[in-house]
């Protein structure tokens, strides 16, 4: 294997600069690219590359056709590899890991043990920490935050000052902007949501609470929910109706306690049960 790059000197104590050894993609021979820790720090195979002011330090690796420039930071184990690009002044660093065509740029941060792959984007202020699990052709902007086990993938967007987190999972063509949060174990597929969403799980189905109330797979209005006969509750599936009798109190208890919160007035039910039904 010829090595394509050598280290040099430089400025920035603990740090390398590369020098090309040879001419690849966009690369000429005696280029001078970015700053590495070490050899360890960016792969002799492949395109990849460290330009500009970007920075690779600590036990990072860049591999594969991954490039990482302008002046983003790669830190302590992380990994960008694939066709992965991470550029602007975002950071990945802790155990983060970027790969396959994913992009992340402007002030971005994804840390921790978080993955952003597939054809992803993040970018602006927006941070991806936890395990959370960003990848197909999802886009993280603005300033929101994915964290905890939390998946976003398909087409979905969460941008604005929006929160997704625990193990909650936003995909399809979901919308989840303004200051919306999509927590604990709920789903969001999709619709455009700008508010929170409240989820509750039992030993049997989750609990979803929106504009509307949905219950593993089915979704209705409440006061859809509180319509149905025994015998329609039955065709949802063999154990619904002994499910619904056990906790329909706690579907209507939820509704009063937490169906209003967050939710802007364009998206209420105007029958909402109250206090004093």
């Amino acid at each position: 294997m010829t090595k394509k790059y050598k280290l040099i000197r430089s400025d920035k104590p603990g740090l390398y600069r590369i020098k090309a050894l040879r001419s690849f993609n966009d690369v000429r021979k005696g280029d001078l690219g970015g700053y590495v820790s070490g050899k360890h720090s960016l792969g002799h195979k492949g395109d990849c590359w460290v330009y500009h002011d970007a920075i690779v330090g600590d036990r990072a690796r860049v591999r594969g056709q991954a490039r990482v420039y302008n002046n983003a930071r790669i830190g302590n184990n992380a990994r960008i590899s694939s066709n992965a690009k991470v550029f602007g002044d975002a950071e990945v660093y802790n155990n983060a890991q970027v790969h396959d065509r994913a992009q992340v740029y402007d002030k971005a941060c994804v840390y921790g043990k978080a993955k952003v792959g597939g054809d992803a984007q993040v970018y602006g202020d927006a941070k991806i920490f936890g395990h959370a699990y960003i990848y197909r052709y999802a886009e993280i902007y603005g300033d929101a935050q994915i964290s905890g086990n939390a998946w976003v993938y398909g087409n979905a967007q969460v941008y604005g000052n929006a929160m997704v987190y625990g193990d909650a999972g936003v995909y399809g063509n979901a919308e989840i902007y303004a200051c919306a949060e999509v927590s604990s174990n709920a789903f969001v597929s999709s619709g455009t949501i700008d508010y929170f969403v409240h989820s509750f799980s039992t030993e049997r189905y989750t609990i979803t609470i929106t504009d509307r109330i949905q219950i593993g797979c089915k979704c209705y209005s409440y006061e859809e929910w509180m319509s149905f006969s025994d015998d329609q509750i039955a065709e949802m599936a063999d154990d619904a109706l002994d499910w619904w009798r056990k906790h329909k109190c706690l579907v209507e208890d939820l509704w009063v306690t937490v169906g209003n919160q967050g939710v802007p007035a364009k998206h209420r039910n105007k029958k909402r049960r109250s206090n004093n039904d």
